[in-house]
């Protein structure tokens, strides 16, 4: 997973503006536009959110002490005193059984609100607006928060989504399914009959645009 051997593919880094994660391939994106609360996915309000899932070699360094930090600022820093059965951000990918998951590697959730939308660039750093470009099996990494939380009885941390850097392409963890034409060929001869019995249109016809539709 890691091109040119650059360290930081592994490891993530700190850098001025916040926290890198490792390189990861990204699954169930929405970056470009935020998801919207269905039946099916349970939201409660739309938010924008991706799935990072990593290699089983990652070093979370950086995202472990940021989220100790979170929890530090939460429950104070002798950790007898925290809650019992505290939720962590990472969890097995076997837990998914799905396709480019791998067992006994980690994965994370990050999420961003509509009112924080994240930056999302191509590895020159420009800004990418074309949707066809951050698809499920491509691979990047994300600047991240953590925060801890305490809602209706479920305590933990999390890691809040910042922006995403897209690094490489991959193989698209869903198939892009390829359309075949099922149109059975029609005779030249046929074809210009068709068009010299066209009937007029517009005005020629008689018949505003109302009309045509009673």
């Amino acid at each position: 997973m890691f091109p040119n051997q650059d360290p930081r593919f592994k490891t993530g880094y700190v850098s001025p503006n916040g926290v890198i994660t490792p390189l990861a391939r990204i699954s169930y994106p929405n970056l470009l536009a935020p998801q919207e609360p269905t039946a099916q996915n349970g939201l409660k309000a739309a938010e924008y959110n991706l799935v990072l899932l990593f290699d089983k070699t990652a070093d979370f360094t950086h995202l472990r002490k940021i989220a100790e930090e979170a929890l530090v600022k939460k429950w104070g820093a002798d950790q007898a005193q925290w809650p019992a059965g505290l939720k962590l951000p990472f969890r097995d990918q076997g837990e998914k059984k799905k396709e480019g998951y791998e067992p006994g590697s980690k994965f994370i959730t990050v999420k961003a609100n509509i009112q924080h939308k994240p930056f999302v660039v191509d590895g020159a750093g420009r800004e990418i607006l074309d949707p066809v470009l951050i698809y499920a099996g491509c691979y990047g990494w994300a600047q991240v928060h953590a925060y801890a939380y305490d809602q209706k009885g479920n305590r933990g941390v999390k890691f809040g989504l910042d922006g995403f850097q897209k690094v490489l392409d991959g193989e698209p963890l869903v198939a892009r399914v390829q359309v075949q034409p099922g149109f059975a060929p029609v005779a030249a001869a046929a074809q210009e009959g068709a068009a010299s019995a066209a009937p007029a249109t517009g005005a020629a016809a008689g018949n505003s645009a109302a009309s045509i539709w009673g």
